[in-house]
């Protein structure tokens, strides 16, 4: 893994498109499954956000190759839905969480790049029935949420030098020796880098909390 990745929380940055897990359209009778603070949310919801899953917008575990778990997909990604309601609704409370649409086109042009060509990204909406409009709310949305953590918790978190210099003895040169990789760059040409990483695992962090703590206070009903 690159050890500069930057983990994201599930419920906001595409990582993972789920090619052999499908749930049966034909199947699905719209219910509900489940009611975060009296905001429903709807079997049809549920399908839309394994739509997304399929497009790389979504996230869930990796479920690949195996259509007897169905019901697990289901459920994880009503959990994904119940975390999305909840943030939604401290959202509104938020001022100042506009995004362009530039900016929405050019996240767009980001997820289509990583499935192929143009031609192949038509062909993935149509089989799915979904709207290029669909995407650009859901990625709207997206950024919105991003916006958010980053005036919510971002502008909070503090690394200092000790953290700097402990990640980079501990982590970063023992992954390089792990690697087999003997030149061992110094400190400064990496620092601003580790500085990153260790920004956005506080923030993580503290995104978890959080949305703990909201859970735990909601008033949440999840239906089999």
């Amino acid at each position: 893994m690159d050890m500069f990745h930057r983990r994201r929380l599930s419920f906001l940055i595409p990582m993972m498109i789920i090619a052999g897990t499908q749930l049966e359209l034909a199947e699905i009778i719209d219910r509900i499954v489940a009611v975060v603070n009296h905001q429903i949310i709807t079997l049809s919801d549920v399908e839309q956000e394994r739509k997304f899953l399929e497009i790389g917008i979504a996230e869930a575990d990796d479920f690949r190759d195996q259509p007897e778990k169905k019901k697990e997909i289901r459920l994880e990604l009503t959990e994904k839905l119940i975390e999305q309601n909840l943030i939604l609704q401290q959202m509104q409370e938020f001022p100042g969480l506009d995004v362009s649409p530039e900016e929405i086109e050019s996240q767009i042009v980001s997820i289509r790049r990583k499935l192929g060509s143009a031609e192949e990204w038509e062909q993935l909406l149509n089989r799915l029935h979904i709207t290029l409009e669909d995407v650009r709310m859901r990625v709207k949305w997206q950024l919105q949420a991003m916006k958010f953590f980053d005036y919510r918790f971002r502008q909070f978190v503090v690394v200092d030098q000790k953290e700097i210099e402990g990640y980079y003895r501990n982590e970063f040169l023992t992954e390089l020796r792990r690697k087999g990789i003997t030149e061992q760059p110094p400190l400064p040409e990496v620092e601003e880098k580790i500085q990153a990483i260790l920004i956005e695992e506080k923030l993580n962090a503290q995104i978890e909390d959080w949305l703990k703590s909201l859970r735990d206070s909601a008033a949440i009903e999840i239906f089999n």
